[in-house]
C-alpha cells in the first residue's frame, strides 16, 4: 500500500514515511507531482540474514587462519596489524579487548574467541585484527561458500 506526503508533511512526520515505507513505500510529492519514492532496503528478515551471513563469513575466515597458523604465528601478526592500526589512528574499542586478549598469552581464551558463536565471539571477529593470514583466493572461496 503506498501513502503519500507533500514535500512539507515529509519534512515535519518523517516518522511516519518510515512506517510508511515499511508497508510498501512512501511517495512524496512536490506541487501534486511524485518527486522521490521511500522503500526500505531490506526487509528485517534479509536484514537478519545478511548479519547472519556476515557472521558466518567472519567465523569462517577466523577458523581457516587457526588452522592454517601457529597460535604464535596469529598472535605476532595481530599484535603488529593492532599496532600499526593504533598508530595511524584507526582505532576502535574491539581493538582494546582484542589486546587484551592477544598479551594474556592465554591459548584457549584466543581459540575460543576464534571459533567461538558466542555474542561475544561474533562481535570481536566483525574487527578481527589477524587480516592479511589468508591469500585472496582462500578469502574470497570462504566469503562464496559462507
Amino acid at each position: 500500500m503506498n501513502a503519500i506526503f507533500t514535500s512539507k508533511e515529509a519534512k515535519n512526520r518523517l516518522a511516519d514515511v518510515f512506517r510508511a515505507a515499511m508497508s510498501g513505500e512512501a511517495i512524496i510529492t512536490n506541487h501534486g507531482k511524485p518527486l522521490y519514492r521511500v522503500v526500505p532496503m531490506l526487509d528485517g528478515e534479509e536484514r537478519e540474514n545478511a548479519q547472519d551471513r556476515l557472521d558466518r563469513v567472519k567465523h569462517h575466515i577466523s577458523c581457516e587462519v587457526l588452522a592454517r597458523h601457529s597460535l604464535k604465528a596469529i598472535r605476532e601478526r595481530s599484535l603488529l596489524n593492532l599496532k600499526r592500526w593504533r598508530e595511524k589512528g584507526s582505532w576502535n574499542p574491539a581493538y582494546t579487548e582484542w589486546l587484551d586478549i592477544l598479551e594474556r598469552a592465554d591459548d584457549q581464551e584466543l581459540i575460543k574467541i576464534m571459533v567461538g558463536l558466542d555474542e561475544l565471539s561474533n562481535r570481536l571477529r566483525q574487527s578481527m585484527p589477524f587480516v592479511g593470514m589468508l591469500d585472496q583466493e582462500t578469502s574470497r572461496r570462504l566469503r562464496e561458500e559462507a
